[in-house]
């Protein structure tokens, strides 16, 4: 909570709050809606929330999640994203295309 005050989250839209609850019970949730939508927030807070309650485990993975993107600005935004939540948490990584093809 106080990392998305921090952020200037004061409240959540009426997408977060429709998507937010069962993600954050582990039910899948499908969201579709506009750019700025907010729609990163529905699936990095259940992220978020998991990794913290694993945090005790005694021997943790060292790869606790992987979020794919479709283009390199939506992967920068989510790494920003996850890092103002949780500082440190993520890092971002992009392939060329050219490099992918045979």
């Amino acid at each position: 909570v106080q990392a998305l005050r921090a952020s200037g989250i004061e409240s959540l839209n009426e997408l977060q709050t429709a998507a937010l609850p069962p993600a954050l019970q582990g039910v899948n949730v499908l969201v579709h809606a506009e750019t700025g939508s907010g729609k990163t927030l529905c699936f990095a807070l259940p992220l978020l929330a998991k990794l913290a309650a694993a945090e005790h485990e005694t021997r943790p993975p060292p790869l606790r999640a992987l979020v794919v993107s479709p283009t390199v600005e939506l992967c920068a935004q989510t790494a920003r994203v996850l890092n103002t939540l949780r500082p440190g948490c993520a890092s971002a990584a992009t392939a060329d295309p050219e490099e992918l093809k045979d």
